[in-house]
């Protein structure tokens, strides 16, 4: 399996987030299909925050604009775990994952073309991961519907 990050990945950098008022507003903006460490298949879907932080934090002065802000959230594709992705495709078309059984190219087709582009609520939290990093992460999501902008349909 060969992964290709893209030079036009778009949104932010990924960093680690004041999460005092942990509330954001996103929009999912891409899905990748790719391996976990262990090597087994995951799903990254990655979000771009559309919502400036509004906590104590973002009146220092060097404080750093949220709106941009790239946050991942993986999901593991093991026939056992792919129930919680199947939660994040309900929410974002109100229907389960279509059973079968894909390559990794169409599954990664199909989930972009229903989900990129869904505006949500993320609650965020900063945690270490397993190598002892600090990052931000999603600890429940709730989608939204995108405001419309005044005489548009």
């Amino acid at each position: 399996m060969q992964i290709k990050v893209p030079e036009t990945m778009g949104g932010g950098d990924v960093r680690v987030l004041p999460v005092t008022n942990p509330l954001y507003e996103a929009e999912l903006a891409d899905v990748f299909i790719g391996k976990s460490s262990t090597g087994n298949p995951k799903a990254t879907v990655k979000y771009v925050l559309t919502s400036e932080y509004e906590g104590k934090e973002a009146k220092a002065k060097d404080f750093e604009s949220t709106i941009g802000a790239v946050v991942l959230e993986t999901f593991s594709l093991q026939e056992q775990a792919i129930w919680n992705l199947n939660d994040l495709f309900k929410q974002c078309t109100g229907e389960r994952l279509p059973q079968g059984d894909f390559d990794e190219a169409e599954f990664g087709a199909l989930l972009r073309d229903a989900m990129v582009g869904t505006a949500f609520h993320l609650l965020l939290k900063n945690e270490a991961d397993n190598k002892g990093v600090e990052k931000t992460q999603v600890e429940k999501r709730e989608k939204v519907e995108k405001k419309r902008l005044r005489g548009k349909k």
